[in-house]
């Protein structure tokens, strides 16, 4: 540790110490500094910060990797008795200072009365249930695993605190225990870094099964109901059992929002950590699957508040959030409802968010009518940031049917009666491109091509947009596929010779094209979409044909989650 003016202080540093402001916590020890950081400070008046020194410990740690892109610690190796309250509680200490930052956890731990609440029932927990070495296993096989089920028992417990559940300890260390039962998943698919398949999806659900089978078999039927139904729904769309409404008691209710929270806002070393502020809109927009009113009580208790959200000030005016900080989710910028422009609440808090009053979820229908707006207008980082919105939860399938297609329709419908002109056209292009691309490097380390394709298509952007659609999409059914552009050369190159330069000849007609007569002697699918029924279509084609012609019929669809 080391004392520096705040002047010398330098990004990337990390703080050694908690800032206060009075007796507010303002900034948590470990957390680095940014040149936005450092400035905040000096209009507080601070003059000198105690930094971590490179060479401590601490510096030395953070090398280390681990599947989850932040410096972990393994768990005691402990059953009843066999470790000191002292020794727990430093545990405990050691994984909270990784993941609690303000940025994540806002105000929930600023008393210094919740953090020795939250240590005493960790350490109650691992003296009173003689399983906890089942928690090392787990950090072994997956350490983000362990780091996300000890961060929901944090968030989860306080939630259970606040809600008055009766048996607080059994809650807590139902939490704890929740995901156990990924010990018995296979790691390739834990750590897999692209969107799951089908079949593997279907693997993963069974933690939920493999958890409860295993604490049942060790005597703790209660934790096991944990295990088993937290990834259960309000609405009856989760798994394994389709519980809804009153199935599910308040524990697991709880549980569902703050798995999804964590889930969401921790970094992996392949997946970067979405915003707090974004965790909660994407649990509002699903709100229908959670209990609003938990759900707007974890808000409040985090006092992080989406982008448009409808709220009551401490001066009681209501307002709407009308830009959140990623770093600094707490003191949101603000529009008065009475009017007025916005303007940051003060960092000294004296004017704070006193509670959610309402917030409307924006629908599919609008994100991809703003996903279309956007890259028409070719503003890529709207466009990517609205695609990961809207791709979340889908497979790779889904994206080109739901996504991708209509977008790419879309597009070619406004160039055609010129409502959007060569070089916007060209810039969307670009940026439909890139998704593409993005698609292929996610699922390259996970695709065997077993065959190969050549498409012909016309010589104009709008056919090679969908031409490269098309491509992306073979790949995704283990299909390597080139572009070639049609011409009376190479029709007779590679249509009409004898050779066969690949497995599957693909011809691309569109709409407004003459059909040539002698289309008519092969085999024809009239594409409308990447749906199961024409993808179902395409094998069956693939099977039985060297030649296909694919009629892309241009639909104006719209997004149907």
């Amino acid at each position: 540790m080391k004392a520096k003016s705040i002047s010398q202080v330098l990004p990337e540093e990390r703080l050694a110490e908690d800032i206060y402001a009075g007796d507010t916590l303002i900034i948590k020890k470990g957390t680095k500094m940014t040149p936005r950081l450092i400035n905040r400070l000096k209009k507080r008046g601070i003059k000198e910060l105690k930094v971590i020194e490179p060479n401590t410990s601490t510096a030395a740690n953070e090398n280390q990797p681990n599947t989850m892109g932040i410096t972990a610690t393994q768990p005691l190796e402990t059953n009843r008795g066999q470790y000191s309250e002292e020794e727990l509680g430093k545990h405990f200490f050691h994984i909270l200072e990784k993941i609690g930052y303000e940025y994540r956890y806002g105000k929930l731990l600023n008393r210094k009365e919740t953090v020795l609440f939250l240590k005493q029932l960790f350490i109650n927990i691992h003296k009173n249930y003689g399983i906890t070495d089942t928690l090392s296993a787990l950090y072994k096989w997956d350490s983000y695993a362990y780091i996300h089920s000890f961060d929901v028992f944090v968030l989860g417990s306080l939630m259970a605190e606040k809600l008055t559940v009766t048996d607080l300890e059994t809650c807590a260390a139902g939490f704890l225990f929740h995901d156990i039962g990924k010990i018995e998943t296979p790691r390739e698919i834990l750590h897999k870094q692209a969107k799951l398949t089908g079949a593997e999806f279907k693997q993963i659900q069974k933690h939920t099964t493999d958890g409860e089978r295993l604490l049942q078999s060790l005597g703790y039927e209660q934790l096991g109901a944990f295990a088993r139904s937290h990834h259960e729904r309000l609405d009856g769309s989760g798994y394994p059992d389709g519980l809804s409404g009153g199935q599910l008691p308040l524990e697991l209710r709880i549980l569902s929002i703050v798995d999804v929270f964590s889930a969401l806002t921790l970094k992996r070393a392949y997946k970067e950590e979405v915003p707090a502020y974004e965790a909660i809109k994407i649990l509002l927009k699903d709100q229908k699957q959670f209990d609003w009113h938990i759900l707007y009580h974890f808000i409040d208790a985090l006092m992080i508040y989406p982008y448009d959200a409808t709220v009551l000030l401490s001066n009681n005016e209501q307002a709407k959030i009308s830009s959140v900080s990623k770093y600094y989710p707490t003191v949101p910028q603000v529009r008065l409802l009475k009017g007025g422009g916005d303007f940051s609440l003060p960092t000294n808090f004296s004017l704070t968010v006193q509670k959610i009053l309402a917030f409307q979820p924006k629908s599919d229908e609008q994100l991809f009518r703003e996903f279309l707006d956007n890259l028409s207008s070719g503003d890529q980082n709207e466009v990517k940031a609205l695609y990961q919105t809207l791709s979340d939860g889908l497979h790779y399938h889904h994206i080109f049917e739901k996504i991708l297609f209509p977008a790419v329709a879309k597009l070619n419908q406004m160039a055609a009666i010129d409502e959007l002109s060569s070089v916007a056209y060209h810039k969307s292009t670009q940026i439909v491109t890139e998704l593409l691309i993005q698609i292929e490097q996610e699922t390259e380390r996970y695709t065997t091509c077993r065959s190969s394709a050549l498409i012909l298509y016309p010589a104009k952007e709008t056919a090679y947009l969908y031409a490269r659609l098309l491509s992306g999409f073979l790949r995704l059914e283990a299909v390597q596929a080139k572009l070639v552009t049609e011409s009376a050369a190479n029709l007779n190159q590679y249509f009409f010779s004898d050779k066969q330069p690949a497995d599957h000849i693909l011809l691309l007609n569109f709409p407004n094209d003459d059909p040539d007569s002698f289309m008519n002697q092969y085999p024809r699918l009239a594409l409308s979409s990447f749906n199961e029924y024409n993808t179902q279509v395409l094998q069956e084609l693939f099977q039985k044909n060297k030649r296909v012609f694919i009629d892309i019929i241009a639909t104006d669809s719209v997004i149907q989650v």
